[in-house]
């Protein structure tokens, strides 16, 4: 996906995509990202804004981040040191995504093997790709919803269908207890309150 497609590009060794808090109280959403170095998916995680202060003002205000492994006092890099199982996660570079002029999230560019120091120039080419990465990665959410909403359809089809064979059998059952009756009954032309009552459920 971007993800991988940015650490090639890049040649950084774990690339996410981030979605930006809704609200001051929601999480910062780590969809998913590449691992160039192990040529793997690496799961997503979720984090607490307070955990990661300076990636969150970057990803609410759409400002390009370079946080620097040095800054030990970083809040940042040790909580994603921690999200991620890394001993470190090097030097990092947050690149905003917009959709429609508002903030969508952002890219974030993770260097734990070659603690890579990220340039300017990488900034730079990044920022000119956003509007494009952010276009691609909004018509991707709008297909995996679409995807989604087939597969509610698809099963409130099936219940539907379900209920439809549990009725069928119901009501079959209740003209096989008809007939059954009417067969035993002394006098077939008379109708007896129990077959009335059994007609009426049928009906």
């Amino acid at each position: 996906g971007i993800a991988h497609a940015v650490a090639q590009s890049l040649l950084g060794d774990l690339c996410f995509v981030a979605t930006s808090p809704t609200d001051p109280h929601s999480p910062v959403v780590f969809q998913g990202g590449y691992d160039l170095i192990r040529e793997e998916e690496v799961a997503g995680t979720l984090l607490e804004q307070s955990k990661i202060p300076t990636l969150t003002t970057a990803l609410v205000k759409g400002r390009a981040t370079r946080i620097m492994a040095s800054e030990s006092h970083s809040t940042d890099l040790k909580s994603l040191s921690e999200a991620l199982g890394l001993k470190d996660v090097g030097n990092i570079l947050v690149l905003p995504l917009t959709q429609n002029n508002r903030p969508w999230g952002g890219l974030v560019l993770l260097s734990p093997y070659s603690n890579r120091s990220w340039t300017v120039e990488d900034q730079n080419y990044l920022t000119s790709e956003a509007e494009s990465i952010a276009l691609i990665l909004s018509r991707a959410q709008v297909q995996h919803d679409k995807r989604q909403e087939s597969e509610r359809l698809k099963e409130n089809l099936a219940v539907a269908g379900r209920e439809a064979d549990d009725l069928r059998q119901q009501n079959q059952q209740l003209l096989n207890n008809i007939n059954e009756l009417r067969q035993s009954s002394a006098n077939p032309a008379s109708t007896s309150p129990d077959i009335e009552a059994l007609l009426a459920v049928q009906k």
